[in-house]
Order: structure tokens, then sequence, then C-alpha cells
């Protein structure tokens, strides 16, 4: 996808390059990921800074990068290394949205069910795959156990995956003509914003406990960042 298209959408503080010639081939918040055609975002999260991670980004080859800290690179170890620099007001917000646009919207073209709750996540979230399948439909499954895509099995890193990964796999699963997704969302990615922009069709919430504290810092957090599924 073309660079200019990609980000035609979101809101730049300042763009610096020529979009236009760029073709970009993945997405990603991970430097180590980073390949030739790579957009890297440099996203703040809640225990990395990736702006540390700019320069590897580059090195890798990455022909865009988008960040919100503009003073902490220099503009000319991007135009040197022919790199476009987006700045965007939040990285970890524009990174979600240019997620969803980079895999055409994948979720839009699914029955996506999200599961959110302290408890019961992986368990309801195989229930309810199990009934879409007995009633005859393709369903594709993202959890803390596994992440299934057809005959594609994959164990989970994360409960709830971050967005590139989510909708790179939601893609796939419309690929392979999957018309059902049960996905379990945790707190964590409701907060991060790793779901932002995903067009869910069912929401289902389980039970909230005093799990994650450490995280939300108290209970009236943990709801709020529960109640951003709906």
């Amino acid at each position: 996808m073309k660079l200019d298209k990609l980000i035609q959408n979101i809101v730049a503080i300042s763009v610096v390059g020529n979009p236009e010639t760029k073709e970009i081939s993945d997405i990603t918040n991970n430097s180590r990921e980073v390949k030739k055609g790579s957009l890297f975002a440099a996203v703040k999260g809640y225990s990395v800074n990736g702006h540390k991670y700019i320069s590897d980004a580059i090195s890798n080859g990455a022909s865009a990068i988008l960040l919100e800290d503009e003073q902490i690179i220099p503009d000319e170890l991007f135009t040197t290394n022919n790199v476009v620099k987006i700045v965007v007001e939040n990285s970890r917000k524009t990174f979600a949205d240019l997620s969803c646009e980079f895999y055409e919207h994948p979720s839009k073209q699914l029955k996506l069910v999200g599961i959110t709750g302290s408890n019961g996540k992986t368990t309801t979230a195989f229930y309810v795959k199990n009934l879409f399948e007995t009633a005859g439909y393709k369903t594709g499954l993202l959890g803390t156990i596994n992440n299934i895509v057809g005959d594609f099995k994959e164990d989970s890193q994360l409960t709830t995956p971050d967005t590139n990964i989510i909708n790179k796999y939601l893609r796939k699963m419309v690929d392979e003509g999957i018309t059902h997704c049960v996905m379990e969302v945790s707190s964590h990615s409701l907060f991060l914003d790793r779901v932002r922009g995903l067009d869910f069709d069912y929401a289902l919430f389980s039970n909230i406990t005093s799990d994650h504290l450490d995280f939300h810092l108290n209970f009236d957090n943990y709801l709020e960042a529960k109640n951003i599924i709906w």
C-alpha cells in the first residue's frame, strides 16, 4: 500500500519526506521485526518507549517512522536515509488506526465477538466458538491459549495481541472464508488501544474482580478500562 494512501485519514502534525513514493509492505511497533518497506510505529508503551528504537528501525530498513516526540531524532537522520517521518499527537492510537487501514478493516467483514472479564474469558471463548461451528459457521479464535485460523493454530504470547497482529489475523480469516471470530479482550489491551478501531458485533462481559490493580491502580480505573469495549 502506498504510504500517502495509508496516512490520508490521520491527523498528522507534520510529515517530512515524500510519502507518495513509498510502498509499505508491513506495519509494526517492534523494531526487531522491521524490514525493507516497513512502517515502524514508535509507541510509548506501559513499560517501554518505542522512540528509543527509532534508529534501530531505520538501520533495519524502515521506509517510514510514526512518532510523537518530534525532537528525539533530528530530521537529518530521516532525510539522509530516505525515511519518511510522520509526527502525530498520539502514536499508540494512530498505530491502531493505521493497522486497521493497512489490513483493509477486516473486522468489518466478520462477525466479531469480544469477550472481556476478570475470569472465564478463555472458557467462554471456546464455548462460543463451538456454538458457532455447530451452527455451521467457520469461526476463528484469538485468545490466551491459542490463535486459531482454520487449520492454522499458534500458541499465544498475549491474551490480546498488538493491534497490527490482531488485524493481520483477522485479514487471514477473511481471506480464508471464515465468517465469525471470537476474541478474548483483556483490560490491558483496552487501556492500551490494542483493539481501537475494531468493529465488534457483540461484546460479552463475564465478571469483574479485584485482579490487575497493579496495572490499573484502583478498581474504578479497572472498570473504566473494561467499559471501553462497549
